[in-house]
Order: C-alpha cells, then structure tokens, then sequence
C-alpha cells in the first residue's frame, strides 16, 4: 500500500525495571522491530514524566513513535502476531495504547486554499 503513517505506542515498565525497559526497548526491541519491518522509516522513544499539571493518571512511562511507509494499521496488526519478536519482563504489555495515524499526502491545492497539514503526527 503506498502512503505513509505513524504509530504512537504508549507503553509502561514492570514497576521497578525502568532502567531495564529502557535499556531493552531502545537497544533490543527497536533494533529488532526495525530489522523485521522495513516500512518502519523510524523509530523515536521518550520518556515520559508526571506533571505537576497533569499528574500520572496515564500511568505511562514511554512513549515511540514510529514512522510507517504504508498502512500503519496493517503493520501494527502484522508486529502484534509476530511471535518471532523478543519479549522482556520490563515491559508491562497490558499498559500498551496504540494511535495508528494516516498522513494525508500534500495536495498542490491546498497551497491554494492555504490549508496547512502541521507536522503529520497528531501529537496532541
């Protein structure tokens, strides 16, 4: 499928294993993922932290977002039922929230109109 997305995977840690869910998503799963899926163009990871504003109602540590050449949605399907995939007692899986997000490609109309498409992530 031709097009391009991006998937924004909210995730947590075990309690007690930051360090590790750190150090095994970005030197371990990323790597990994990226080598099974080359539609994925990039991989980028944050941590996030409490907010004095918001607080951690989340309770989300880690937040990736993956830029997808093709259907995002069909890629996250496809690394969902990848068995090959390595797993670490890091990472909470039942914490993971997904956000599989269409870029709409730029149209030479929309300069006309003055339409402008922001950065293509939907980041809030």
């Amino acid at each position: 499928m031709s097009g391009s997305g991006t998937l924004i995977v909210f995730a947590a840690a075990t309690p007690g294993l930051q360090s590790e869910f750190r150090r095994w998503y970005d030197e371990v799963h990323i790597p990994e993922v990226r080598a099974a899926y080359p539609e994925l163009s990039s991989v980028e990871r944050y941590d996030l932290t409490p907010s004095p504003q918001f607080g951690s109602c989340t309770g989300w540590s880690s937040v990736a977002v993956y830029s997808v050449v093709g259907d995002p949605t069909e890629v996250w399907s496809r690394i969902l039922a990848d068995a090959s995939l390595g797993r670490s007692r890091s990472f909470d899986y039942g914490s993971v929230r997904v956000i599989p997000q269409n870029c709409n490609p730029y149209h030479e109309a929309d300069e006309a109109q003055n339409v402008s498409h922001g950065n293509g992530h939907g980041l809030l």
